[in-house]
C-alpha cells in the first residue's frame, strides 16, 4: 500500500476525488455498473460532499456500507443516514443500507448478506478509516467475531462487539475488503499515521489489510 501526503486536505482531496473518479467511471464501462464501499463517521465527510459534486450517472453506481452502527435510520450514530446527507446533491445516488430490520438481528443480518451480494461479488472501490485502537471497518482487536474474521477467509456480513457505544456493528468481513480492486484508506492526523505504521508489529486490525492490498493507496494529511 503507498503512503501518499499532503500538507492539507484540500490538496488530499483533489487528488483522492480525481482517483476515485476514474476507478468509477473504467468500472461503469466495463461492467455497466461501479459497486463502491464507503466508511462512516466524520472523517470523510469532506471528500464525500466533494464526490457527490461529480458529473456522475449515480443510478449506475451501486453504493454500500464496510460498516454500520447497529442502529435505527436516523440516528446520530447512523452511517447509512451520514453518507446520504452528504450525497443529498447527487442525483440519482442510493445507498444500499446494513439495517433493514431493527426488531430482529439475526434476520438482519440475512438481509444485508443477501442485499450485498453484489459486493460480495466484486467491488470496484472501498475507502477505509482507523481508530485509534487500530480497528478498520468494523474489526475490532480482542473481539471474538472480529478475530475469527481477521483470521479467516469468509466473504461475508458479521456482527460484531465494538468496545464503546453503541456497542452492536454490522461489518464487512476482512475478505469480503480484502477482495476489493482499489481499497483506500483515509488518515487524518500525525496521532493515527503513527498507529498505523506501528500496526503490523501490534497485529492491529487494519494491517491484516493494509499488508494485503497492492493497489490501495493510504491517504495522509496532518490537517
Amino acid at each position: 500500500m503507498i503512503l501518499k501526503r499532503f500538507n492539507n486536505k484540500e490538496d488530499l482531496k483533489k487528488d483522492m476525488v480525481q482517483r476515485i473518479h476514474l476507478i468509477l467511471k473504467s468500472a461503469i464501462q466495463k461492467y455497466g455498473k461501479a459497486n463502491m464501499l464507503l466508511s462512516g463517521g466524520t472523517t470523510p465527510k469532506f471528500l464525500y460532499e466533494a464526490l457527490s459534486e461529480l458529473p456522475l450517472d449515480w443510478t449506475q453506481i451501486q453504493v454500500g456500507l464496510v460498516d454500520e452502527r447497529f442502529v435505527e435510520k436516523g440516528s446520530e450514530f447512523s452511517n447509512a443516514s451520514l453518507i446520504e446527507e452528504c450525497f443529498s446533491k447527487a442525483i440519482g445516488f442510493n445507498l444500499i443500507p446494513m439495517v433493514s430490520d431493527i426488531s430482529n438481528l439475526d434476520e438482519n443480518l440475512k438481509l444485508v448478506n443477501l442485499n450485498y451480494n453484489p459486493f460480495q461479488v466484486r467491488i470496484d472501490y472501498c475507502l477505509l478509516g482507523m481508530g485509534e485502537d487500530g480497528h478498520t471497518a468494523s474489526l475490532f482487536p480482542g473481539d471474538e467475531a472480529s478475530e475469527k474474521s481477521l483470521n479467516g477467509n469468509d466473504v461475508n456480513i458479521l456482527q460484531t462487539f465494538a468496545p464503546v457505544n453503541p456497542t452492536t456493528r454490522i461489518s464487512c468481513s476482512k475478505e469480503m475488503l480484502r477482495k476489493a480492486q482499489f481499497v483506500d484508506l483515509l488518515i487524518l492526523g500525525e496521532k493515527k499515521l503513527n498507529i498505523f505504521q506501528g500496526a503490523s508489529e501490534n497485529n492491529l486490525p487494519i494491517a491484516s489489510l493494509m499488508n494485503e492490498s497492492t493497489d490501495g493507496v493510504t491517504y495522509f494529511s496532518e490537517n
